[in-house]
């Protein structure tokens, strides 16, 4: 049974020694909300727009690549790696990047669906990051892509504006302590990251 690590507040899978996913040599992986002006908060004024942002960086020296437990055997028929992903986003829309209240009532996700624009993975080039991001209000700028929403997200719909109040996004992701390694074991991280509209 994979191990489950759980990170609140400091959303970052990179730079503590307490255990080795933390400590990942192969794989960053870093979580924050950001504000109209790109600035990192977790304090939003009422009516602003939120824009989820994870940062995945590959300091392997071979590519690696994510894609979705469902979608794995996909990435090895079509030759993109023979041992697999290695870090797995959810196929279901139901929790990723997910919005509560403090009660822990489920709000919504700022997202329409996932992996809904094609393709099975995304591959990241060693020594190189990634974001995958998207943001709570549509901004109108695409069909699937509105605003700041990249790969494996897409977006057509805007959410409501959050009322006052506190809340936290909650997701779980898996990935490998090693890039591209068969005897790798994944684990699974979950980010808890508290946040206030004023």
């Amino acid at each position: 049974m994979a191990a489950v690590t759980i990170l609140t507040a400091v959303l970052t899978a990179c730079s503590s020694e307490e255990d080795d996913i933390k400590n990942n040599e192969d794989i960053c992986v870093s979580f924050r909300l950001l504000n109209e002006k790109g600035e990192e908060t977790s304090t939003f004024k009422s009516g602003e727009n939120l824009f989820f942002d994870l940062e995945i960086t590959n300091n392997s020296d071979t590519t690696m690549v994510f894609s979705s437990e469902r979608l794995n055997d996909m990435v090895v028929q079509l030759g993109i790696s023979e041992n697999g992903a290695d870090m797995f986003f959810p196929l279901s829309s139901e929790d990723f990047f997910c919005v509560y209240d403090k009660e822990g009532r489920k709000i919504g996700v700022p997202y329409t669906g996932i992996y809904c624009s094609g393709g099975c993975c995304k591959v990241i080039e060693s020594h190189s990051a990634y974001d995958a991001r998207c943001n709570w209000k549509a901004t109108m700028d695409g069909l699937w892509h509105h605003g700041n929403v990249t790969y494996p997200l897409c977006k057509v719909d805007s959410m409501d504006d959050l009322p006052i109040g506190e809340y936290y996004v909650s997701f779980s992701i898996k990935y490998r302590n090693k890039v591209n390694d068969p005897n790798s074991k994944f684990k699974t991280v979950t980010y808890n990251y508290p946040f206030t509209i004023i």
